[in-house]
């Protein structure tokens, strides 16, 4: 049990502080909101088995042979292979892009 507040050794005009709670006041609570579509669904990445079997090719000879470009930029440097899309070339982590020109209608090729 608390003690009563002439037990404190106040001075005289001193400030007290007297704080006290309300249970009934505040806000009304709200309805739960009801939502039209189901939640976006995020993207997962697809864990490819045996994925640097991609990258490299290895003769009969045992000579292995790089089936995708390297990133020639020095921030890359050797070992960072290319994607092949079907109309460029693009490095992932620096963003360099190589893109594969059509010919044109009256070009040889």
């Amino acid at each position: 049990m608390a003690a009563p507040v002439s037990d404190y050794k106040y001075r005289r005009r001193s400030p007290r502080f007297i704080s006290c709670f309300v249970y009934d006041g505040g806000a009304k609570k709200r309805k739960k909101k009801n939502y039209r579509k189901p939640k976006k669904q995020k993207h997962k990445k697809k864990k490819v088995r045996l994925a640097v079997l991609k990258f490299y090719k290895v003769d009969e000879n045992g000579k292995i042979t790089r089936l995708r470009r390297e990133c020639p930029t020095t921030e890359c440097g050797a070992g960072t292979f290319m994607a092949s899309h079907f109309d460029r070339q693009y490095c992932g982590k620096c963003g360099l892009r190589y893109v594969f020109s059509k010919p044109k209608a009256g070009e040889d090729a």
